[in-house]
């Protein structure tokens, strides 16, 4: 992530500090932290020999050099960490204004270098991370970005037990991000349980993204995580893994109805499949959605007619593309493909962005680790 220092002025000899900016200056040369700063800062960390170590003053030396362009990088992401050295107290504040948010501190918030390791993220579940850093790859690589700076520490939700992870992390006021999908199966259903339990008590920041403490909780808009893979992506990925028999009228039917709606990709399990009585079922609960859908691609269907079906089996459905969908296409995008340019409709583009450029902001560091000799 970006750490900003900001209100420096040469006169800090107090103990504290002096052991909070080498906290600071250790995150950035092991290549864990951006560090931005005007050129005060740094050369007058270099001058004072007396006061901080020979590691610290060389990497503030090595920092002046890079620290303009990395400037050019807080117009690119979504938050960043706010150093404010004319606050001296421990605590901290959140502030988002017009799609930024910042968490503002002062530098004895950091005198415990474990604040500065790696930025935690948990995920539902392990595979998650991989395809995160995909994305957040092809937002770094569309915005002429280098796309090797990224960094973080995968933290396992469990799926149910992600709220308890989340809050056993926070307890030493660590800043930490925990991402989860909605479950929604309907866009005026509800949230899944992992999601409800995470969004009990936290402060709305936007409608998906809460702050709780010193962790920020990131809610994506789509029923999971496969929902975010484009549909070329997954046949080949079928394909790759000779899974694909059976299943290509479901590929042909899911991309039928987004042609109709894109939003269907949405909403829809592409592990386990569709069928019209969990659809129509939906609808009578929370109003008309996958019937307007189904009718412009389905002729003739007396449930469709009806509203409801209680045919056994079900007279429509198709398969969903199984459990290893996403770590497939992982494998698949990593090891089979030399440079992943993903082909992305409209509103699935939106949400690559939305989600690289978050996930980008929060594990962005130094392309590599300063050298100190």
């Amino acid at each position: 992530m970006i750490i900003k220092i900001e209100n420096y002025n040469t006169n800090y000899k107090d103990d504290r500090i002096i052991s909070s900016v080498e906290n600071i200056l250790r995150s950035f040369y092991e290549s864990k932290h951006i560090l931005i700063a005007e050129d005060i800062f740094f050369k007058d960390i270099v001058s004072k020999k007396d006061y901080y170590s020979y590691s610290a003053r060389n990497a503030a030396s090595a920092a002046i050099s890079v620290s303009r362009e990395h400037k050019s990088l807080l117009d690119k992401v979504s938050f960043y960490v706010v150093i404010d050295f004319s606050f001296l107290e421990k605590t901290f504040s959140w502030f988002f204004y017009n799609g930024l948010l910042k968490f503002n501190c002062g530098p004895l918030y950091f005198d415990d270098s474990s604040k500065l390791q790696a930025t935690k993220i948990i995920f539902e579940n392990p595979d998650d991370s991989d395809f995160f850093k995909i994305i957040a790859l092809n937002f770094a690589r569309k915005n002429n970005i280098n796309k090797k700076s990224i960094r973080f520490t995968p933290l396992n939700g469990g799926g149910n037990t992600t709220k308890k992870v989340f809050d056993r992390e926070k307890k030493d006021n660590g800043l930490l991000f925990c991402i989860v999908d909605n479950d929604k199966k309907h866009p005026k259903g509800t949230m899944g349980s992992t999601c409800k339990a995470l969004t009990g008590n936290p402060v709305d920041v936007n409608g998906l993204l809460k702050t709780d403490g010193s962790g920020v909780i990131s809610i994506l808009d789509v029923h999971e995580i496969e929902s975010l893979i484009p549909f070329d992506t997954i046949e080949n990925t079928l394909k790759t893994f000779k899974t694909i028999n059976g299943k290509g009228d479901s590929i042909a039917f899911f991309m039928d109805m987004c042609s109709v709606d894109e939003s269907a990709k949405f909403y829809f399990d592409h592990k386990k499949g569709f069928n019209i009585c969990d659809a129509l079922t939906l609808d009578e609960s929370y109003g008309v959605y996958w019937s307007r859908i189904l009718k412009q691609i389905i002729k003739k269907s007396p449930c469709l007619t009806a509203g409801s079906c209680h045919c056994e089996p079900v007279c429509l459905s198709y398969c969903g593309f199984g459990d290893r969908l996403l770590v497939n296409t992982v494998e698949y995008i990593n090891k089979y493909t030399k440079s992943y340019n993903p082909k992305l409709t409209p509103l699935l583009e939106d949400k690559w962005n939305a989600i690289g450029k978050t996930f980008y902001s929060w594990t962005c560091c130094p392309q590599k680790k300063v050298n100190l000799s």
